[in-house]
């Protein structure tokens, strides 16, 4: 009987080591998976903040390329409607460049490479833009979710007057 006795002691013993060792691992196993969440409520977090951040960055260039874009159109002297110049102040910000898009002709790229080979300010202006423009879609193609950002912009007005006056003044309309 007190082999009998020790056996189940042992077995008892061990019965409630395994239930200790199970809660453990229960224990384990939930602290592992509000570690899991927790990190992945961070990279969510930073995430939405990259992309928040990278997005205010592309709207404050872009409005750069805006006010670049007003000022390219005086140096050329082109013709912008009053209609086109009341939008822009109402708020639209794109209306000048939406108005510079059509008159992009084969006599307007000429006259924008005499401007560049000629006037300082025209040529300091056109770098500027076609810098900015070639750093934002950089920017966009560094993304993993920029591509379609990248190509949208190609094809925007902005984009438009980009392959204009960089095809006009050498950089080949393309970004480098």
């Amino acid at each position: 009987q007190a082999i009998e006795r020790a056996g189940e002691q042992a077995a008892a013993t061990g019965h409630a080591a395994a239930e200790r060792l199970a809660r453990s691992m229960l224990s384990l196993v939930e602290s592992v998976n509000a570690v899991e969440a927790r990190i992945g409520e961070v990279e969510t977090r930073f995430a939405v903040r990259a992309r928040d951040s990278m997005a205010a960055r592309a709207m404050r260039i872009m409005r750069q390329l805006e006010a670049s874009s007003i000022d390219l159109a005086q140096l050329m002297r082109l013709p912008i409607s009053d209609l086109d110049w009341q939008r822009h102040l109402k708020g639209d910000p794109g209306a000048i460049a939406e108005a510079m898009v059509p008159q992009l002709d084969r006599e307007t790229a000429r006259q924008m490479e005499r401007l560049f080979r000629h006037d300082p300010a025209f040529n300091a202006e056109a770098n500027h833009f076609c810098g900015l423009f070639e750093a934002m879609v950089q920017r966009l193609l560094g993304d993993m979710d920029g591509e379609a950002l990248a190509a949208t912009l190609l094809s925007s007005d902005i984009g438009k007057l980009y392959a204009g006056i960089a095809g006009a003044t050498g950089r080949g309309g393309a970004t480098h």
